[in-house]
């Protein structure tokens, strides 16, 4: 088994090696919310053609390498991202995330800690900031299809859109069965195993 996928591996890469047209582009973004909320971060990714033939299935294959830095008034986060598409109807993707984070005492915001319960069973936060690493690996899919591809025309455009994630988090201070918050959620986190 380890064979297989190191000679895929190998193949991949020396795909990426020998691909011409390699593209790129750079997407800075800002999202804001009533709660209130705010996230600052920065994407480049990588286009590589990759898998391609002439049929409408395979004509724009590609795969897609992105990084991504980003920033929360109480947290910092690294991410990568690889999305092959091997068919027009189907992206397979893989990535991880790793950030850190503190809590914001002025405003009574947590960010990243544990949510211990003290002896009356009430919420206790527990965290300092960058006392714990917060990270994440992820594999899914996503299938999907066009409409136009059946019924050319320029207004026949109807998409459909199916992403499915399995995917593992996990926050470095906490033990099994301990909670955490991540970013001012609920603090209902628990390292594991997610779909």
């Amino acid at each position: 088994m380890k064979r297989i996928i190191i000679f895929i591996v190998l193949i991949l890469f020396s795909a990426l090696l020998f691909a011409e047209g390699i593209d790129s582009s750079g997407e800075m973004f800002f999202l804001a919310s009533s709660l209130p909320e705010a996230k600052l971060g920065y994407t480049h990714t990588f286009y590589f053609p990759l898998l391609q033939g002439d049929s409408v299935l395979t004509q724009g294959n590609n795969l897609k390498l992105a990084l991504t830095a980003e920033a929360t008034p109480i947290s910092v986060n690294g991410i990568f991202m690889a999305v092959l598409t091997p068919l027009a109807v189907l992206e397979l993707t893989a990535g991880g995330r790793l950030g850190a984070g503190w809590p914001l005492d002025a405003m009574n915001v947590t960010g990243t800690g544990l949510n211990l319960s003290d002896e009356n069973g009430n919420e206790n936060y527990d965290g300092s900031p960058f006392d714990a690493l917060l990270w994440k690996g992820f594999i899914g899919g996503t299938f999907q299809f066009d409409f136009e591809a059946i019924f050319p025309g320029e207004w026949n455009h109807v998409v459909v859109q199916s992403y499915h994630e399995l995917s593992y988090h996990g926050n470095t201070k906490a033990k099994a069965g301990e909670a955490w918050y991540y970013e001012a959620d609920d603090g209902e986190n628990m390292n594991g195993l997610n779909y």
